[in-house]
């Protein structure tokens, strides 16, 4: 074969080579075509967006903006995580593009890229659709997020996830970082309930569902001290381990959800023979629990309330000095009332076992002789 007859078939070769890879880069997202390196939406205003709507195969959440807080209008408004939100937002507009290809009908449903908004097409397939508006509704990005692409940590790659831009016919392959998104509104929620340190607390009373009747009552005489059982008297020993971890109760308590809004005055359903846990702090603060609350699958409903003891409040630097920290106190004890007392809210079993409403449970228990 003459030389000049040899390079010609060897350039015949590669043209066809070059043009099946591109073909099958088409239908294949894990042979894109283009490699990008830059940011996709650093260009997204953040600090413009007002709504954030949430769609997936579980369901929707949105999330909106009021001056500098956010909220979660699937459940009543209830306050959504800031940081949470601002995180997600943050790590968005960092995501960077390692590739970009066209993708058919069939591959998107593959790589999890249809909308979630179909019914007639099996939820494997959907997206995780993300809104950003603005306050007056305009629109500012919808963004189609699929499924995770499969990596090999040992070989030092980082997650990957596809995206899609509605009204764009590419798909990008992203370096994903973030967590969730969620479409489930519980998980926007603003977690912290309570954070109490055990150790600000001077008394604990159980009352019945009348308020009046005494169950027990727990006191210490001062900071420091240990609880000593008031009243009812008992010949049996309390635990000090089982005081310890019920002053503690108040010091890390989560909400896995919101039940809903309660009207003040208004007996809650499932609350009408609750008894009540009464937290007395040092400075004269009172959170009242109501633990009475149902329990479905491991979780169960409670009500809190915020009070306040003037008595409570020692100085030595004089009636009017006295006078200012009681009417300070006083508005703290308001201002939780108002933002704590105004929900039903939903705790893990664990926690909402931590209230121990039998006394005989707070009893030392000898070990049984064989």
């Amino acid at each position: 074969m003459r030389p000049k007859t040899f390079f010609i078939l060897l350039g015949i070769l590669c043209l066809l080579a070059g043009g099946g890879w591109v073909l099958f880069s088409m239908d294949d997202p894990s042979h894109p075509e283009k490699k990008m390196g830059g940011f996709l939406l650093k260009e997204l205003p953040v600090n413009e967006v007002s709504l954030i709507r949430i769609t997936g195969p579980k369901g929707s959440a949105t999330l909106k903006r009021d001056d500098e807080s956010w909220s979660v209008l699937e459940r009543w408004n209830y306050p959504a995580d800031f940081s949470m939100i601002s995180d997600f937002m943050r790590r968005l507009r960092e995501i960077k593009v390692g590739r970009e290809f066209p993708v058919s009908d069939d591959v998107m449903g593959r790589i999890g890229l249809r909308d979630p908004r179909d019914k007639n097409i099996p939820d494997e397939e959907k997206a995780i659709r993300l809104e950003f508006e603005k306050s007056k509704g305009e629109m500012v990005s919808v963004l189609y997020l699929g499924k995770n692409r499969e990596v090999d940590a040992s070989r030092g790659q980082t997650g990957e996830r596809y995206l899609m831009k509605e009204h764009e016919p590419v798909v990008y392959l992203v370096d994903w970082q973030v967590s969730g998104p969620s479409e489930e509104p519980f998980a926007w929620l603003q977690r912290d309930l309570l954070k109490v340190k055990g150790a600000d607390v001077e008394s604990i009373v159980c009352l019945a569902a009348d308020g009046k009747d005494l169950k027990y009552s727990l006191a210490r005489p001062g900071k420091g001290m240990p609880f000593e059982l008031k009243v009812p008297g008992a010949d049996e020993k309390i635990s000090a381990t089982k005081i310890n971890r019920l002053s503690d109760t108040l010091s890390n308590l989560m909400l896995a959800d919101v039940s809903g809004p309660y009207d003040a005055g208004r007996p809650a359903e499932g609350f009408e023979g609750s008894v009540i846990m009464e937290y007395h702090l040092f400075d004269g603060l009172i959170y009242r629990i109501y633990p009475g609350g149902a329990c479905e699958s491991d979780r169960c409903r409670i009500r809190v309330e915020v009070g306040f003891r003037p008595e409570a409040v020692q100085t030595e630097k004089g009636e009017g000095e006295q006078a200012k920290i009681v009417e300070e106190r006083l508005r703290e004890a308001q201002h939780l009332n108002r933002r704590l007392g105004s929900w039903v809210y939903i705790i893990p079993g664990w926690q909402h076992a931590a209230f121990v409403t039998d006394l005989e449970r707070l009893f030392e228990k000898e070990d049984k002789k064989r």
